[in-house]
């Protein structure tokens, strides 16, 4: 997880079967689009324009988190931040406008899906101006320390290895109990107290984000998407 934009993203192209083809360009975001479709009555068309428009822009924002987490740069970053505040934007505009959508006369249960869908992707969107701006900044942060930290290289103390390629292909490889548990350990006790306080502030914001969402907290709406009543008795299983 990561900001819950990216990945109910991702279910919502497998929902409308979205299939990614050519590369778009990198800033596809439709503002025409979100003018239009905040003032359509009708679920239906307004379902088929969300579609295309929420394709677009997920597209969008994947390659730029992409690009951040796989080359973290004070450019890629600014990228990814400045995008991110506009594509909250967009997707709060869309889910607002699914959320008050009349259903009743709707008899397509797939677009009955997609409008709960659209919904759904509000998330922590729903944390506007200064607050939405620090709570990306946190994510980004945290996605920062977590990355670039160093330890030590097993069995050579004054070598430093990073998370990727390092200590990422030793954890797949190595069949030695004593070097996985070495880079496992060295890791958390090079992040964990950096982002100890700044998780903390994150999961305040996203029960925040939850109880504005009229849910109990960040647990329940980090699981609606998935439509299961019982969720976590089923990954507890």
């Amino acid at each position: 997880r990561k900001k819950m934009g990216t990945t109910q993203a991702c279910l919502l192209f497998m929902l409308f079967g979205i299939c990614l083809g050519k590369p778009q360009p990198a800033d596809p975001m439709p503002l025409d689009d979100i003018q239009a479709t905040r003032f359509i009555n009708d679920p239906v068309e307004f379902a088929r324009q969300a579609e295309l428009a929420l394709g677009a822009t997920a597209t969008a924002i994947t390659r730029l988190n992409w690009n951040y987490e796989s080359n973290i740069t004070e450019y890629n970053e600014k990228q990814k931040l400045d995008f991110q505040t506009r594509y909250d934007a967009f997707v709060l505009t869309m889910g607002k406008t699914a959320k008050g959508m009349d259903v009743s006369q709707v008899r397509d249960q797939a677009v009955r899906r997609k409008l709960k869908a659209v919904t759904a992707m509000i998330g922590t969107s729903i944390l506007e101006g200064s607050e939405s701006d620090v709570f990306n900044k946190l994510v980004s942060d945290m996605t920062k320390t977590f990355s670039t930290a160093k330890v030590p290289k097993y069995k050579e103390p004054t070598t430093e290895v990073s998370l990727e390629p390092e200590m990422t292909l030793r954890m797949a490889e190595s069949r030695d109990p004593e070097e996985l548990k070495h880079y496992w350990k060295a890791h958390r006790q090079s992040t964990g107290a950096q982002i100890r306080d700044m998780y903390k502030d994150y999961i305040k914001m996203v029960n925040k984000a939850a109880k504005l969402n009229g849910f109990e907290s960040g647990t329940e709406m980090k699981i609606e998407p998935y439509e299961s009543d019982n969720f976590l008795t089923e990954m507890a299983d």
